[in-house]
């Protein structure tokens, strides 16, 4: 019986931001950019198939820090070779955010979310989110920040629109492990505040560790909780992504 299982992770290379008027300021302004993607294909009793493509772009200059990031996932699977593929996921999400230092302590900024997710029957999720927070760390290898603020959710659901107002509150962490390794971590809760069984919870935890000066090993464990899922779905999503970094 032929059987084959083949584990593959891809990168696409990405353009480095303009050139600068000198080094120093180019090295001082420089965008942080990075794609990343990773492919896992089962032939055999099983045939199965997922994609992660991942992009991110941050800046942080003068009292500044700009993030964004696109994540999009599919998979599917074929029990027998008689059987048609089954869609087992399908979504992506868009988030960009601003932060605005006020000293070297508190910040103000604004975030906004897009989600759509096939599987957990989510048309679409938009999240605005202003907020303040503060640095509880901020060093060169580590920093670690709380925020909050009055999110507003505009959303379609099991075929029901919907939107209210969910204060959230939020942490961030980018740790320099070593000149090798970076983990970040994020997590987030938003509570409806006109129903009080009505809330989100998404956590990310990650660690990425150089292969080349250009290329990256990277590891994602994701979580999504929703109190309050379509009918028929559950309320937890947990995944786990590897794949490989392209950086310039």
């Amino acid at each position: 019986m032929f059987n084959k299982i083949l584990a593959v992770s891809i990168c696409t290379i990405i353009a480095n931001s303009a050139m600068a008027q000198d080094a120093t300021t180019q090295n001082t302004n420089a965008w942080i950019k990075g794609i990343s993607a990773g492919l896992s294909l089962t032939d055999g009793n099983s045939n199965a198939s997922n994609l992660n493509l991942n992009a991110k772009a941050s800046h942080d200059a003068h009292g500044e820090i700009w993030r964004f990031e696109a994540d999009y996932n599919y998979g599917d699977n074929k029990e027998t070779p008689d059987s048609d593929r089954v869609e087992t996921r399908n979504d992506f999400k868009i988030l960009g955010d601003y932060r605005h230092i006020f000293d070297e302590v508190y910040f103000g900024g604004f975030g906004a979310e897009l989600k759509h997710d096939e599987i957990a029957d989510i048309d679409y999720r938009l999240s605005l989110s202003p907020s303040l927070g503060m640095f509880l760390i901020r060093e060169d290898k580590m920093k670690f920040s709380v925020e909050a603020g009055p999110s507003y959710i505009f959303e379609e659901v099991g075929g029901i629109t919907d939107d209210y107002l969910a204060p959230r509150m939020a942490d961030r962490l980018e740790w320099q492990i070593s000149d090798t390794a970076k983990l970040y971590q994020t997590a987030e809760v938003l509570f409806d505040v006109t129903n009080s069984d009505n809330y989100l919870i998404n956590a990310e935890l990650g660690i990425e560790t150089t292969v080349t000066e250009t290329i990256s090993l990277v590891l994602t464990l994701k979580d999504s909780y929703d109190n309050t899922p379509a009918e028929g779905k559950e309320n937890n999503d947990v995944s786990l992504v590897s794949g490989l970094k392209w950086t310039l």
